[in-house]
């Protein structure tokens, strides 16, 4: 009976991905938003009297976002600021920082409406993928991707409530741990997907940002060839954020390619992962010049002295 129902409920994943064609809900309303107890409360809250009359930009993502493992104020989110308020004298722009250490995408659409669209900005930044990516993948993952593909995808009603009974009849699918990505590559794509479709919809302009590479340091102690796919998996995420950013027609910031190989030592922190001070910095100039090309920010005065003078 038990292998009957790990068959049919295959055979339902298959058709269910097949007739979302890993494209989830775009449309998800401030009702949708159920706030799961690990996020913490926003920093500014859409109603700060600080944002009155301001132009309001929203980065939403994991922990390179947010900035873990540099001092306050030294993420690209914050050194961005600190740019455009420097280079332009413009303090009419302020960037939210809603990054979240440890967040995958499909953990991400929840708070979508609470977020980023509350704030009505006029550019969101996202940045996801090496949670997504990571070689971990655990119980409460599991849980998430599930509950994802039931509310944020187009099942059929009939089709929710037959997976529902499933997982009460066999529970024990979702008890282990297991080596494969926190976030399986489709639930990956359709969520990014639904993300950018949902700011979208609200005139929004998204950019998608690709994750930084990881460096050797990083999980030394697995075996070589757990490192290897490690790292394979981290490009392929990676492509598929490109691939999205192209068929959702949002802007790319391609931070992976642009960080240099050699040296990239000096640009990651111990953990081989995370972007140190120095990278953060590099991401700040990446975005920067990206917003500079596209005009979303207007050429910076020109600080630079004639020659002989």
């Amino acid at each position: 009976m038990k292998k009957v129902l790990s068959f049919l409920g295959g055979v339902t994943a298959a058709l269910a991905a097949s007739a979302v064609g890993l494209e989830a809900v775009a449309r998800l309303g401030a009702e949708d938003f159920v706030p799961p107890e690990s996020v913490p409360p926003r920093a500014i809250p859409p109603d700060d009297p600080s944002l009155v009359g301001k132009e309001v930009w929203v980065a939403l993502g994991d922990s390179v976002v947010y900035g873990s493992k540099v001092p306050e104020g030294s993420s690209w989110v914050s050194v961005l600021q600190e740019s455009i308020q420097t280079r332009w004298q413009d303090a009419q722009r302020v960037l939210v920082n809603a990054g979240i250490p440890g967040e995958t995408s499909v953990m991400a659409v929840w708070r979508v409406a609470r977020d980023v669209t509350s704030y009505m900005p006029k550019v969101a930044l996202v940045a996801y993928g090496l949670n997504d990516a990571m070689l971990a993948r655990s119980v409460q993952d599991r849980a998430w991707e599930r509950q994802f593909w039931l509310y944020h995808g187009k099942f059929p009603r009939s089709w929710r409530t037959f997976w529902q009974i499933k997982d009460q009849l066999s529970p024990e699918a979702y008890t282990s741990q297991s080596a494969a990505p926190r976030v399986s590559p489709e639930a990956f794509e359709a969520a990014l997907r639904a993300i950018v479709g949902r700011l979208q919809l609200e005139g929004i302009r998204v950019y998608l940002l690709t994750t930084p590479p990881p460096d050797e340091r990083f999980q030394r102690a697995w075996p070589e060839n757990k490192r290897s796919y490690q790292r394979s998996l981290i490009v392929f995420y990676n492509q598929i954020i490109r691939n999205v950013a192209e068929s959702k027609k949002a802007g790319l910031i391609d931070i992976f390619t642009r960080f240099p190989r050699q040296g990239l030592d000096t640009l990651i922190w111990e953990d081989g992962l995370h972007p140190n001070a120095s990278g953060h910095s590099l991401i700040s100039e990446i975005v920067l010049e990206r917003l500079i090309e596209d005009k979303v920010l207007p050429e910076p005065p020109q600080m630079v002295l004639k020659e002989g003078g």
